[in-house]
């Protein structure tokens, strides 16, 4: 099975590239709806979370308060780190678990979509990895039109990750997603044809 690893900033169009490939027939393992799956109650990482900073973080129908969590972490270097400690090997079993059962299935292409692939060292387990790229005050523009942040806040959450330029640097595929929806496909479908042919290699 080849595993292509997908990444790139924050509203750099990670999401319309995966819906792309998966229209194509790629299987498309994405790390966020794995995390999303084992933070509702049950779950291991709402136990942890729970058990880390108690109720404070809950909804009052006991549902985890993600933006909660977010304002406790975003900044603080040290609640960063453990979060990271606590979810990056929950997450990573579940993907394990879910590439696993594709791979016994039969699937020739399977997308792991990982906004931080590069920072958690996921991209070891990808045979090729494709970054979406923005210019910085595209981004800037999207981050604010998406989530409703400030101009700072925006900058803010981007300078939090790894350069985009670092990633595109060690990609094996970047797409430009500054221009149209159709110019994005169309970037999308070359890499996808060499990919196609990689995966019958």
């Amino acid at each position: 099975m080849f595993i292509l690893g997908l990444t790139g900033g924050i509203a750099c169009g990670k999401s319309t590239a995966s819906r792309w490939l998966q229209r194509q027939g790629a299987a498309v393992v994405d790390a966020d709806a794995v995390a999303h799956s084992l933070m509702v109650p049950g779950g291991s990482l709402y136990a942890a979370y729970v058990k880390h900073w108690g109720e404070a973080i809950l909804q009052p129908e006991g549902t985890l308060d993600r933006h909660a969590i977010g304002r406790r972490v975003f900044g603080d270097k040290a609640a960063e780190q453990w979060l990271n400690a606590t979810a990056h090997p929950l997450i990573r079993e579940a993907i394990m678990v879910e590439v696993e059962r594709l791979r016994a299935a039969g699937t020739r292409v399977c997308v792991l979509d990982v906004p931080l692939l590069y920072e958690s060292g996921w991209d070891a387990l990808c045979d090729k990895v494709c970054v979406l790229w923005l210019r910085p005050e595209v981004q800037r523009a999207r981050l604010t039109a998406r989530n409703g942040y400030s101009e700072a806040e925006a900058t803010a959450r981007i300078a939090a990750q790894m350069p985009l330029a670092e990633k595109c640097a060690r990609a094996n595929y970047v797409i430009d997603n500054n221009g149209s929806r159709r110019a994005t496909a169309r970037q999308l479908a070359t890499m996808w044809e060499e990919i196609q042919h990689d995966a019958n290699a």
